[in-house]
């Protein structure tokens, strides 16, 4: 089984990523997530270390972070049958990137669960959940995007430096 985790910038909590796989390996340790191919009653997960990976200060808007391209070639290699994440935004905030992974799993019969949503790729409205919730996380970017681009043109019209 493979765990990510990542948190956006240097300005966030530093052990957030962390912070996040420590919550994963909380709900393992107590059988409590509902995977669809490893029901709870049945599973007997073990975590690879070697495939416990983060990115921290990263942003989810590229796909060019190291943990998730480490991530991408487990899953190409099946290295794991499971990924968990906390949320699915910590993987990708692009609704490109987030259907291209999804596509990717289920080519190479992995699944993924994500505790925040309870939400797995092996769901029957799967794909669809995974088309709302990569919208909803790319608007999202491109609300706070607007949103900074505001508080400069503020600071800038009270004579401040952006």
């Amino acid at each position: 089984m493979g765990i990510y985790g990542r948190h956006s910038s240097d300005k966030q909590n530093p052990t957030s990523a962390d912070d996040q796989i420590r919550r994963i390996n909380y709900h393992i340790e107590r059988k409590s997530l509902a995977l669809i191919k490893y029901p709870a009653a049945s599973y007997d997960l073990i975590v690879n270390e070697e495939w416990v990976l983060k990115d921290e200060a990263e942003t989810g808007k590229v796909a060019t972070r190291k943990g998730y391209n480490r991530l991408l070639q487990g899953i190409r290699s099946k290295a794991f049958d499971a990924i968990i994440v906390d949320d699915l935004s910590r993987l990708t905030r692009d609704l490109g990137d987030q259907l291209e992974l999804f596509d990717l799993l289920r080519f190479h019969k992995i699944e993924l669960y994500s505790v925040c949503d309870g939400a797995s790729s092996e769901s029957s409205n799967a794909r669809v959940h995974f088309i709302v919730k990569g919208l909803v996380n790319e608007l999202g970017n491109e609300g706070h995007a607007l949103r900074t681009k505001r508080g400069q043109e503020v600071r800038v019209l009270q004579g401040y430096s952006t």
